[in-house]
């Protein structure tokens, strides 16, 4: 049960670290749009994106606790 444990730990943290990259390119991409005037459609396809992200991101952490989490 350790053995996964220590797997599962190790996924989340390396997925944590993907969707940190993540955020941040979609970050980039935001920064840039607001130089851009007819840009509502591309934002709104950011923003739905950042917060599927961040969905993501808390189901991770919530992985990642209950691995630890002796039971």
């Amino acid at each position: 049960m350790a053995e996964l444990a220590e797997q599962v730990r190790q996924g989340t943290h390396d997925l944590a670290n993907l969707l940190g990259i993540a955020a941040n390119y979609l970050q980039f991409l935001e920064e840039d749009l607001d130089g851009v005037a007819d840009a509502g459609e591309a934002r709104a396809h950011v923003e739905r994106i950042t917060a599927a992200v961040d969905r993501a991101a808390e189901v991770t952490r919530r992985l990642a606790a209950a691995a630890i989490t002796p039971s």
